[in-house]
């Protein structure tokens, strides 16, 4: 899958501490649009969701991240997709960039979908075996496990926290 992809030099394994570093992330989004690890400086706390277009698990829960952006943006978390098939070893796929933007549209997603990087997020993408997958960044550029807090969010969204 995507620890397949051959240009990851200065990178580590998936589970390794330095993953966590995305001070230097540098990449764009399905529409060209420039986004880097500043994005993150906006927000105490950023979602990352890692999808497929193929993948329909993924595009169902969409419209329901568009909800809990909706609702946390105010709060301070933001959500950002990657969505992982338009880039492979050969470059841009521009078909699967062209299926990105028509699910962008049909689930009315309001956040940016990113495509990988050449180092995939500093190798955060690599060994991810089943998507969605998801990962949260603090405003630092810097990965968090933050699953208590999340749930807590969570939780309060739909009522019951």
């Amino acid at each position: 899958m995507l620890s397949e992809k051959t240009d990851l030099e200065n990178t580590e394994a998936f589970n390794k501490e330095s993953v966590k570093d995305l001070r230097k992330l540098s990449t764009k989004d399905i529409n060209g649009k420039d986004f880097t690890s500043k994005d993150f400086e906006k927000y105490d706390l950023t979602m990352v969701n890692v999808f497929a277009t193929w993948c329909t698990a993924c595009v169902k829960e969409i419209p329901d991240l568009v909800e809990v952006q909706n609702e946390m943006k105010s709060k301070g978390v933001n959500i950002v997709g990657v969505v992982t098939d338009p880039v492979d070893d050969n470059g841009e796929n521009k078909e699967a960039i062209e299926k990105s933007k028509l699910i962008h549209e049909k689930t009315k997603a309001s956040y940016p979908f990113l495509m990988p990087d050449k180092t995939n997020f500093n190798g955060r993408l690599n060994g991810i075996q089943a998507m969605p997958e998801t990962f949260f960044v603090d405003s630092n550029g810097e990965t968090k496990v933050v699953l208590d807090k999340a749930i807590r969010i969570c939780m309060e969204c739909i009522g019951i926290g």
